[in-house]
């Protein structure tokens, strides 16, 4: 199994935000194993592309759930999306064997052999280094990518910039690849500021999934949250709401920083053996 994790660098600090594992059907997951905060906020909400600002507001979320564990993110070969609990048996998920619908929160999103090409797959929103853990002694079967803040792109001016992204894009074809560089490395156009594209160098991460591979890039941008550090961790545009720019999207934040009560729990709890049937 394919395993990376992707670690910031900055000149007094080498933290641990991301890991990335593949999946046995050929897809992958993304979690933060890393972070500190266990109670969660998960959401799902409509969203468009276009704005600058997308605000997290009450009255527009279609569902929200509390967590009491930290989730990961699930992005199947055939497009279907959900979050998972980190540890087994921790979250409410899977599909119903009989009518196939998410148990808990889900949807069906691009396949992997016909990928979004308009911008990363899977998003995160990281803030607040000091709260994740060092880079220390990694195992074998670990690849750690390094990204060092003096290089990273700032989506805002530098001197206001006090969080990053991290924007993962699936490619399916060899042709997406345009040059391997140094230290897995590949060359990209970046067209996201009208008028300024800009060459980047993306992380090369191929999977177990031979015919797709991934492709990571962090940035540093300004956030303004009401906590010292946290994180969010963005699900793929669900598909049959998507239309241009706009669409459905589902979001895990950790810890809550939207002020907004959860409705339910997607904690599992054990059936009593006991209880009859």
């Amino acid at each position: 199994m394919k395993k990376y994790t992707i670690a910031i660098r900055t000149d007094n600090m080498l933290k641990r935000v991301t890991k990335i594992t593949s999946l046995s059907d050929g897809g992958f997951a993304v979690l933060s194993p890393y972070h500190t905060a266990k109670q969660g906020f998960l959401f799902k909400h409509a969203v468009d592309y276009q704005r600058t600002l997308m605000p997290v507001a009450e009255n527009g979320l279609i569902v929200r759930y509390s967590a009491s564990d930290r989730v990961k993110l699930s992005y199947h070969v055939d497009g279907f999306v959900q979050f998972s609990g980190e540890n087994p048996q921790t979250i409410i998920s899977g599909r119903d064997p009989v009518t196939k619908e998410p148990k808990g929160m889900g949807y069906e999103s691009y396949p992997l052999a016909t990928p979004i090409t308009s911008g990363p797959s899977v998003g995160m929103t990281i803030w607040g280094l000091d709260e994740y853990l060092d880079v220390g002694h990694s195992k074998n079967s670990e690849h750690v990518l390094v990204f060092r803040q003096d290089k990273m792109n700032c989506v805002d001016h530098p001197s206001v910039c006090n969080g990053y992204t991290v924007g993962i894009f699936v490619y399916n074809e060899i042709s997406d690849l345009s040059k391997v560089v140094t230290n897995n490395r590949f060359k990209r156009r970046n067209y996201s500021i009208p008028g300024s594209p800009y060459t980047e160098f993306v992380a090369y991460l191929p999977l177990a999934n031979k015919s797709v591979f991934l492709g990571v890039i962090v940035q540093r941008v300004r956030v303004n949250f009401p906590t010292r550090s946290g994180f969010i961790l963005s699900a793929p545009v669900e598909r049959k709401s998507h239309h241009g720019s706009t669409g459905v999207v589902m979001q895990a934040c950790y810890p809550n920083v939207t002020r907004i009560l959860p409705v339910d729990s997607l904690d599992y709890t054990p059936a009593d053996p006991n209880t009859p049937t």
